[in-house]
């Protein structure tokens, strides 16, 4: 478990209450004082929607995500590879005139074992099954580097702001995304965390941007020497998919965060990336394996109320904010390691119930005499029944 030895609950609880001022109802409601001469504000943690400013840096506008089903410990571990099965898998994308042109295997130096399995195929495209991850990649994927226009965008729905392309449902889209994600064998696909329409128009947009230009305007790596342009058209237009994996039904964390042997969870999520005319990148990231579940132990959640309080104590003293705002909250198991192997990756590990805080950080930063403002995207999980406040890093 994740363990934060400067806790400052209970100060944070004492000062709250001394400074602001504050009473609590039965049901949960907490009325908060801001000082003698303003009205008071209830925060209802009950609600599935919570609207408050909790302190002078720290808003909240936020959907609540409550589970009905009853958390559980579980210990899971990688799935390792099969060479028969990712065969199998390997076979889903020859078709359609694709073939097989290469397959190598990787062995695990110290085991023996097979690590890596790849399969290159006649069109450019590849599949690679590992002990922790099935990843498809078309040469599409691999020349307009979709992941990059998500990644260079901070506000994205500002520069992908569709919610469907033209001629092409997200509805269908999504469907095809969970069909292929069948076909290889990856189960616990849950809803769906974020989505983009990736449009020819505003992708072109966002590509031909001087600071862009670099990473996206040409195919193959910066360092290729055989670069094309490249162009986008209605037939190159693309959804693409970040969806959560789910145990008995409950999401997990989908962010990881490496913080030490202890401390490493993995971070767990399906990405599907599909076109017009068909499917452009898959990558089912920490397949995993649950070896022994269903105890009752360690699968006790803090009330919200903990979790707001103790995630505004252990940032009102992080230097540079101005502001924050949590926009989402949901309840969700997260995996943190009981077994590292040699790469100091979590093998093997126990879940735990947390609440998943997604929230925006306004900051400002000082370089070269110059203010600078920025606005990020960040995700907490909270535990406050087994000290786990930990900031993961986010993967979209």
């Amino acid at each position: 478990m994740v363990i934060r030895k400067r806790m400052r609950i209970a100060a944070a609880v004492l000062v709250m209450c001394t400074m602001a001022g504050c009473s609590l109802f039965p049901d949960g409601t907490r009325v908060v004082e801001k000082d003698a001469g303003e009205s008071t504000q209830q925060i209802d943690y009950n609600s599935d929607h919570i609207k408050s400013t909790v302190s002078d840096v720290l808003e909240i506008d936020a959907d609540v995500y409550r589970t009905d089903k009853e958390f559980k410990s579980y210990t899971i571990d990688y799935s390792g590879v099969d060479s028969a099965t990712a065969d199998k898998h390997a076979d889903v994308f020859a078709q359609d005139g694709k073939e097989l042109s290469d397959r190598k295997e990787i062995l695990d130096k110290t085991t023996g074992n097979v690590r890596n399995i790849m399969y290159k195929y006649s069109d450019g495209s590849s599949y690679t099954e590992t002990f922790s991850m099935k990843m498809y990649t078309s040469k599409d994927a691999s020349d307009r580097k979709y992941n990059l226009y998500v990644r260079l965008e901070k506000d994205k729905k500002d520069y992908l702001p569709l919610d469907e392309l033209e001629d092409f449902s997200k509805e269908e889209a999504e469907k095809r995304a969970r069909q292929y994600c069948d076909k290889l064998g990856i189960t616990g696909v849950g809803d769906v965390i974020e989505y983009f329409a990736m449009d020819a128009s505003h992708m072109t947009e966002i590509m031909n941007r001087e600071e862009n230009v670099q990473d996206l305007k040409y195919s193959g790596s910066l360092k290729s020497d055989n670069k094309e342009e490249i162009t986008w058209n209605k037939e190159d237009e693309v959804y693409d998919f970040l969806f959560y994996k789910n145990i008995e039904g409950i999401p997990v964390a989908w962010a990881g965060a490496k913080s030490n042997n202890v401390n490493y969870s993995n971070p767990c999520y399906v990405r599907v990336v599909v076109g017009r005319d068909d499917i452009k990148l898959i990558a089912d990231n920490y397949t995993y394996n649950i070896t022994c579940g269903g105890s009752p132990e360690n699968n006790q959640l803090c009330t919200l109320e903990d979790a707001i309080t103790a995630f505004n104590t252990d940032n009102q003293y992080a230097g540079g904010i101005m502001k924050m705002k949590i926009t989402e909250i949901r309840q969700v198991y997260c995996p943190l390691a009981k077994v590292m192997d040699d790469y100091y990756r979590g093998t093997e590990a126990v879940t735990y119930p947390v609440w998943q805080i997604t929230y925006e950080v306004e900051s400002a930063t000082v370089k070269d005499g110059t203010a600078y403002r920025g606005v990020t995207k960040s995700i907490y999980i909270m535990n406050t029944t087994y000290n786990i406040i930990r900031k993961m890093s986010s993967q979209s």
